[in-house]
């Protein structure tokens, strides 16, 4: 048993050494190198922007002063990095990550003097992203298993200043047991530019210790054992939208209502009226009383003003140029009227036309007939009167 206990310890104890710290920041492309822990003894840099923690385990006790900074509660140190608004930043851990469960979360607290000064302890902090299940099912913090860095985004709204970053990794293979969770911290030393005038509000602010409990569903929960969604401990998620910012969230959504305003009316106008008008009496007028007429310009009147008529084709192209009621209803009349002047005209010039027919048909009937006898042609007569003149002499 003696022996069962010792291997146990041993192995715990392996755990705890292979948990690495921030070993490299990443903001606005630079990278910022961090100093090893202090039970390491590994390099001190006094000029890096993120604070030497104590120790690689981590903090189980969340009422622990270590929960602000990390394990030893780390002082300022003599650097401070310049993040932009709206970026991304990137944490890279020193060592091979041992766990694949539990989220990732970034808080941010702005400090009343420059950040190379800021006490963590008095600090209120705001949450400004967090990741945890991914849509397969896995963790985010398996990325950092894989070696990956973690990569968290800065409101873009957000004011400008002097902030900390308070970088959380919480493992919860063991978060079943109240005390089991476990939480990896770090902080940085950073001076916002590029900002808007967002600041969060007295009901996203929180202090460390004092955030978190023991018993908070994010906090103590069985992820092996009917487990199907995760709940952040916390304050809810500040985004920064509520300043005015360079990312222009609110825009996106005045511009998405816009394409639904011109195809309302539009479409039902250029298509409703114009097409009928062409077909309504054209047709009729030709047949009406053209087939007793041989002439040939009769059939030539009915194409051209047929295909001159129903040039409704500028009505179609031009449905914004008219588009109400009136207009519309006076075009109509005017070209009505204009259609009946034309073949009011049309008849009447049929009616000349059929009477200088008759007139033409009863002057060749006179010459042929007269009082009912064949009319004699002027040579005959003449050639008659020649042979009666031959036979009296």
């Amino acid at each position: 048993m003696k022996f069962l206990y010792a291997v146990v310890a041993a192995a715990c104890a392996s755990l705890v050494s292979a948990h690495g710290v921030v070993e490299v920041f990443t903001a606005d492309g630079k990278d910022y190198k961090g100093p090893g822990p202090l039970e390491e003894d590994g390099p001190a840099m006094p000029n890096s922007p993120i604070r030497r923690v104590g120790a690689n385990g981590p903090v189980s006790d969340v009422t622990s002063p270590d929960m602000a900074c990390g394990v030893g509660n780390p002082p300022p140190t003599g650097g401070i990095a310049t993040v932009s608004a709206g970026s991304d930043v990137k944490f890279q851990m020193s060592k091979d990550w041992p766990h694949e469960e539990g989220p990732i979360t970034l808080y941010m607290g702005k400090c009343s003097d420059t950040a190379d000064k800021c006490d963590s302890s008095q600090v209120k902090w705001f949450k400004v992203d967090a990741k945890g299940l991914n849509d397969d099912g896995t963790w985010y913090q398996k990325n950092i298993a894989e070696g990956k860095a973690g990569v968290a985004t800065i409101p873009a709204g957000l004011e400008n200043g002097n902030y900390l970053l308070r970088y959380e990794i919480l493992a919860l293979h063991r978060a079943q047991d109240i005390g089991g969770a476990e939480f990896f911290i770090s902080c940085t030393q950073i001076q916002l530019v590029n900002g808007g005038s967002a600041k969060p509000t007295a009901s996203e602010l929180v202090s460390f210790p004092g955030a978190y409990s023991a018993t908070a569903p994010g906090i103590k929960v069985d992820i092996y054992t009917d487990f199907h969604s995760y709940s952040y401990p916390g304050p809810p998620l500040f985004d920064g939208a509520n300043g005015d910012s360079g990312s222009s969230g609110g825009e996106s959504s005045s511009t998405s209502s816009e394409p639904n305003a011109p195809t309302s009316t539009e479409t039902p106008r250029a298509t409703s009226t114009e097409p009928s008008e062409p077909t309504s009496t054209q047709s009729a007028e030709p047949t009406s009383t053209e087939p007793s007429e041989p002439t040939p310009t009769e059939s030539a009147e009915p194409t051209t003003t047929e295909s001159a008529e129903p040039t409704p084709s500028t009505d179609a192209s031009e449905p914004t140029s008219t588009p109400t009621k009136p207009s519309t209803c006076k075009q109509k009349r005017a070209l009505k009227q204009k259609k009946d002047k034309r073949a009011l005209e049309q008849q009447k010039k049929r009616a000349v036309d059929s009477e200088r027919l008759h007139r033409g048909l009863a002057n060749k009937l006179k010459t042929k007939t007269r009082i009912g006898r064949p009319v004699v042609p002027l040579q005959s007569a003449r050639r008659s009167n020649v042979h009666r003149r031959r036979f009296t002499h």
